[in-house]
């Protein structure tokens, strides 16, 4: 039953403002109207609904609310969108923190639950209110204030949105460098809803509200330096509207032309000639005519056509082998002499040998190279007497012999 009621409101409402229409947008395009025989009881039943307010003299306006929805709806040159309140919302964030805070040092738990539903909501408000607001910014200032077509009202509505930008950028710095996070510390969830759903995007909101204050700061630069030019452009059109028969003086049959005329900057004239005029024709033949004579002394390059040429044998690799591997095979053989060999004599004896390896190194190779050979060779290790197999727990090598009696 409820329900049916609010639908018959509306709809009631709805019928009023169909049998009203004339009479509202007249009085929304001249400000206000007359109160005459004809219409005093369609303005009796808008004032009934406090839709229409009295003016002076007899006369009647629409009320601010209507006026406002029309603006809005219409996108008239006279809106200028005051948008969130920024300080009633920061202060109320601030005074439901503060809230909950002294809730939950006084151990009041249903208090602290609402206050902390009230401290929720404030943030998720502000933080959707500040991207409708960039969104509403970029858009005016992308279309330059399309909405409005004079100059007059493109800069009011810039010197508006600069004030307000600057409003809330210090509205920003003032809630970011201030202890509400310190006092949201208490709770966890508090917390991290403010720095995640806030904090955290303090900076790049600040950044883009800098980056459209500064475009409209270039925007009223530029609307300042045009508005010389569009005085002069309407001077000139008021000037054609009083005298419609007024025509331009002809200029260059004076032999004496005005100063200001001798001083003004000249127009850059371009000129062609017209292909379709049989008067031209001629002319334009003989033009051609003469082209191909700039090129009569110039010979076309006939490219010859590729070949294939086969490529020459590359040179084979040759990979020379390191001067310890034959220093090693070298050693093996001395296996059956009848002399022994020493590994370290070797190394000793050899300058390239010691380059390119050290003598412990050397000894580790060689024992490799020996033990995988097959059959294995037979060869003597010699212990190092230094005692340092003591120290490390391993016995030390101190050179590797082959051949003679010990082979």
């Amino acid at each position: 039953m409820t329900v049916e009621r609010s639908h018959s409101q509306v709809t009631d409402l709805l019928t009023l403002l169909e049998k009203t229409k004339e009479l509202i947008a007249q009085s929304y395009y001249q400000g206000r109207i007359e109160k005459t025989a004809e219409n005093q009881g369609k303005i009796g039943l808008l004032r009934s609904r406090r839709l229409m307010s009295p003016d002076i003299r007899d006369m009647f306006s629409l009320h601010s609310s209507l006026r406002h929805f029309l603006n809005t709806v219409l996108a008239t040159e006279r809106l200028i969108r005051p948008g969130s309140d920024f300080r009633f919302m920061f202060e109320s964030l601030v005074e439901a923190a503060e809230l909950y805070v002294l809730a939950q040092a006084e151990n009041r738990q249903s208090d602290c639950d609402r206050y902390e539903f009230e401290v929720r909501d404030a943030i998720c408000a502000i933080a959707d209110a500040m991207d409708s607001e960039l969104l509403d910014l970029r858009t005016r200032v992308a279309n330059r204030f399309a909405a409005v077509s004079t100059l007059a009202e493109k800069k009011k509505q810039n010197i508006f949105y600069q004030r307000r930008t600057r409003v809330i950028v210090d509205l920003l710095e003032d809630l970011h460098f201030s202890d509400l996070g310190d006092r949201l510390s208490v709770s966890e969830d508090l917390s991290e809803s403010f720095h995640s759903l806030w904090l955290q995007r303090v900076p790049a909101f600040r950044e883009s509200l800098l980056d459209i204050l500064e475009t409209l700061q270039q925007y009223l630069f530029e609307f300042r330096q045009i508005e010389a030019q569009a005085k002069r452009l309407r001077t000139f059109a008021l000037h054609l509207t009083r005298t419609p028969d007024w025509t331009p003086r002809d200029w260059d049959q004076l032999a004496d032309v005005p100063e200001w005329l001798a001083i003004a900057e000249g127009i850059l004239l371009a000129a062609a000639p017209d292909v379709h005029a049989a008067e031209t024709e001629q002319i334009l033949v003989e033009i051609a005519q003469k082209i191909p004579s700039a090129f009569a002394g110039r010979t076309r390059e006939v490219r010859q056509p590729a070949k294939l040429v086969p490529e020459g044998r590359k040179a084979p690799v040759v990979v020379q082998e390191a001067h310890y591997r034959s220093e090693m095979r070298r050693f093996l053989a001395s296996a059956n002499s009848a002399e022994p060999v020493s590994a370290l004599g070797i190394w000793s004896e050899s300058i390239v040998l010691q380059e390119s390896v050290p003598a412990d190194v050397w000894l580790v190779c060689l024992l490799g190279y020996l033990d995988g050979q097959k059959p294995a060779p037979r060869f003597r290790l010699l212990p190092d007497v230094s005692g340092n197999q003591e120290r490390y727990g391993n016995r030390m090598i101190a050179d590797i012999v082959v051949g003679g009696a010990h082979g």
